[in-house]
């Protein structure tokens, strides 16, 4: 064979290889035509097959907590859920429904569209893997009772400790895999939180309520603080007072600090040890750190009886939005606002 022809033979196969190629990316290039011609002709069929998360509807508007008074909740006969009737299945269903359903589903499958937004989303009350507290009714009691604010799990602790044994026995129904409940179980439980003998369920304010009581204690706090500063501004004639203005870098921050750490009221070493720990940030200048002993005593004598006059040890000012979110939570510390005077 000639060397033209051995060259024809080569260019020959190389066409072949190209063609096979060419028509390799031409099937390709076809496929994506046909999926993407599918794709728009049948756009509306596919958007609606995905579901859209729930907006919030700012416009309605939000009901606050009611005004409750605390009550004691009757004592609870535990015995009666070791094997629960059918009066009892049934009412924690219909509870569950009300309270759980929106988030957990119909079928407790975790699915409820309350849920959709949730990360991570509502436990799947049929897979026994990975609760947080346990799927013992110890553990479920214990999770209606604090929530689980990592898991946006609510506490349902304003429902009867009745109720909340309905809801989990009727939970239990669910799936055939929950631990058997026995009599130590119960008697753990009762045992924890005194259903025997009954709960006491904590006053309830609204939210709004609460924070016109904190911002209340606020203003008298701040007064007070004002009149602090006022009167050490003003003693020109008092060692104590001179050497305290000399020593911070601003009176009003400084007196705050120590309003909100009343632990330096105990002892003149605990006042040296605020103060030297952090000076600037608490308001101080770091020279005030070498001030001698006896003038360091006449200093905090002399801020201990000006607060102690104010009555500002057990009042610290703050107020910020978990604060005001955690006096509903504490509410049975707030005076009882539903006696009539």
């Amino acid at each position: 064979m000639s060397n033209q022809e051995k060259q024809n033979d080569v260019f020959g196969k190389l066409k072949e290889v190209l063609g096979a190629y060419g028509l390799f990316y031409i099937v390709i290039l076809a496929m994506l035509v046909t999926l993407g011609y599918f794709y728009v002709k049948n756009i509306g069929y596919v958007t609606t097959m995905s579901k859209v998360p729930l907006e919030y509807d700012t416009i309605q508007p939000v009901s606050d907590l009611p005004l409750k008074k605390g009550t004691l909740s009757p004592p609870v006969d535990v015995k009666l859920f070791l094997n629960p009737s059918a009066e009892i299945i049934s009412k924690g269903k219909s509870i569950y429904e009300m309270n759980c359903a929106s988030c957990h589903g119909v079928n407790g499958l975790g699915d409820g569209e309350a849920g959709t937004m949730l990360n991570p989303k509502p436990r799947n009350l049929k897979d026994m893997t990975n609760w947080t507290n346990g799927n013992t009714i110890e553990g479920m009691y214990k999770t209606l009772q604090e929530g689980i604010t990592a898991n946006g799990m609510a506490s349902y602790s304003n429902l009867p400790p009745e109720d909340r044994l309905s809801i989990i026995s009727y939970i239990r129904t669910l799936s055939p895999d929950y631990p058997k409940l026995t009599d130590t179980d119960l008697q753990t439980l009762d045992a924890m939180y005194s259903l025997s003998k009954g709960s006491l369920m904590p006053n309830q304010i609204p939210v709004n309520m609460a924070m016109g009581k904190l911002i209340e204690e606020y203003g008298k706090v701040e007064s007070k603080l004002d009149s602090v500063v006022q009167t050490i501004s003003k003693d020109k004639d008092n060692p104590a007072a001179v050497m305290f203005r000399s020593m911070t870098n601003n009176l009003n921050k400084a007196l705050t600090s120590l309003n909100n750490n009343s632990k330096w009221n105990e002892n003149e070493a605990e006042f040296v040890n605020f103060i030297m720990k952090n000076p600037v940030q608490n308001g101080f200048k770091t020279e005030s750190i070498s001030m001698s002993q006896e003038n360091m005593t006449l200093i905090f004598n002399y801020i201990r009886n000006l607060f102690g006059s104010m009555n500002l040890f057990k009042t610290p000012v703050t107020l910020t939005t978990a604060s005001v979110k955690d006096s509903v939570s504490v509410s049975a510390t707030v005076k009882d606002t539903t006696t009539k005077k």
